[in-house]
């Protein structure tokens, strides 16, 4: 009785089991007979229980998805017989329970690896393939998903999973997790301020390459720079220790209203030494321009010969080059001792310094001349610092001459200072014995100087005045 009521179930199963889709040909049905013969052996251990939890869902389940997977499976179902009772067992394991089981242990690696995945891409809001409703996915669903032609290649399937969802999202969370990819938030810098300063491929930050205002503050504070050189002191690193330009940079930056400047000025170390090393690198530059200058002269201005080392020795004691000269016939240098200081090298150099462009600091701080003049009729004068400067520049390119011109030396205030120092201590001890003559002293050099310049302006109109004074009569033809 029980075996006819167990029939008569089956058959009215027989008519869902007839909507099933049509039967894959993935697998031969010879070997999918033999692997459930082989499965019921290994799990006949399963409870009566269990089987009746498990089979009317998975089966109903199974029916609405898939098909039978051979034609053995489909004689079966019309003849009414349980596939699995040819094996003669005598416990009553039901028909639904050896396909689950037998499913399991053929594709447990592959269902295991696609079930993790369809969970990993749940979580992440993937919309690509079929998510599974119940997160205790069936052994016939797993069965049914290998089967699926599509699903074959699970590589490809996750890859293409990743992609679409980073399409859809809009944001990749795979390329943001790569080292060295680039975020859209990334790729959206916030603007730059106008104290950040650029660097070069180097890692070098060069004056040419910053932002208009930081160009304009740094420009502003090397011409203060070249002042200080004139009107203060040549060598402001012996006084100052190198905050002279840090200072200037405050007050260049407030007098252009720049206040980000300022700000991170005083309160970053950092960038306040970078920006004060451009200034500081400007201050032996101005020195060096003005000793090549002076190297470059000291023969044609002293009679000076390829080797007359021993002259321009002989120029440098009792600072003989610093006062205007006589010669003699025999090039031998004697002083004009009424008139320190207005050697003909020392106006050319300073000529030089302060009024070779429309730039010079003669040119764009003519008044400043005249502030500090204390003759009496108020000429401009020529400040002490730019007057110790030029001749300790000319003593130096003697000095080099003496030495046989071996090469390049550094015009620093570690080697010169002391020199320095004494023609400004010679120049103030002037001023304090004979201030009326001192004063007319420096106004003459000032005007000397400036005369020069205009000279040097007009050469074209020069030589047509030269020319002017030719007699062509009295030149002798040439005769045969």
């Amino acid at each position: 009785m029980q075996k006819k009521k167990k029939a008569s179930a089956k058959d009215a199963a027989l008519p869902q089991k007839d909507l099933r889709a049509p039967v894959s040909k993935s697998r031969k049905p010879s070997t999918l007979k033999r692997q459930r013969m082989d499965t019921d052996t290994e799990h006949d251990s399963f409870s009566d229980s269990e089987d009746k939890k498990k089979g009317g869902p998975l089966l109903a389940n199974k029916h609405e998805q898939s098909g039978v997977d051979s034609d053995d499976d489909q004689r079966n179902v019309h003849s009414g017989t349980d596939p699995c009772d040819s094996d003669g067992d005598s416990n009553h394991i039901s028909g639904d329970e050896d396909l689950d089981t037998a499913a399991t242990m053929l594709l447990d690696e592959v269902a295991s690896l696609i079930t993790d995945d369809w969970k990993s891409q749940k979580s992440k809001g993937s919309a690509c393939g079929t998510v599974l409703k119940d997160s205790k996915v069936s052994a016939c669903d797993r069965k049914q998903a290998t089967e699926i032609p599509t699903w074959d290649d699970v590589g490809d399937t996750i890859s293409e999973s990743v992609e679409s969802t980073t399409t859809i999202s809009g944001e990749s969370e795979f390329f943001s997790d790569n080292d060295g990819a680039i975020t859209r938030k990334a790729q959206t810098s916030a603007p730059k301020s106008i104290a950040s300063l650029i660097r070069s491929k180097k890692g070098r930050i060069k004056l040419l390459d910053q932002n208009p205002q930081t160009r304009q503050v740094v420009q502003a504070a090397i011409t203060e720079v070249k002042c200080y050189l004139i009107f203060v002191h040549g060598y402001p690193e012996l006084v100052d220790k190198n905050q002279l330009s840090m200072r200037t940079l405050l007050t260049m930056a407030e007098k252009h209203g720049l206040h980000t400047i300022t700000e991170h000025l005083q309160v970053d170390e950092q960038y306040a030494s970078q920006l004060g090393a451009l200034v500081d690198a400007r201050i032996p530059i101005l020195r060096h321009e003005l000793k090549d200058n002076a190297c470059a002269n000291i023969n044609g201005y002293f009679c000076l010969g390829h080797k007359d080392f021993a002259k321009a020795k002989k120029l440098m004691e009792k600072v003989v080059y610093a006062y205007a000269l006589k010669f003699n016939t025999n090039n031998n240098a004697t002083p004009i001792r009424n008139k320190p200081y207005q050697g003909e090298l020392l106006i050319y150099l300073i000529c030089n310094q302060l009024f070779l462009s429309s730039k010079a600091v003669g040119v764009k701080f003519a008044a400043h001349f005249v502030e500090i003049a204390k003759n009496k009729a108020q000429h401009p004068e020529i400040p002490i610092s730019l007057l110790a400067l030029v001749a300790t520049a000319v003593y130096s390119a003697l000095l080099w001459k003496s030495l046989g011109s071996l090469g390049k030396f550094n015009f620093s205030g570690n080697q010169f200072s002391e020199t320095y120092n004494y023609h400004v201590k010679s120049l103030e001890q002037l001023k304090e014995n004979a201030p009326g003559k001192f004063h007319r002293m420096i106004a003459d050099i000032y005007e000397a100087a400036h005369k020069l310049s205009r000279i040097s302006a007009a050469g074209d109109h020069n030589e047509l005045d030269t020319l002017e004074l030719l007699d062509l009569d009295d030149m002798e033809e040439d005769k045969d």
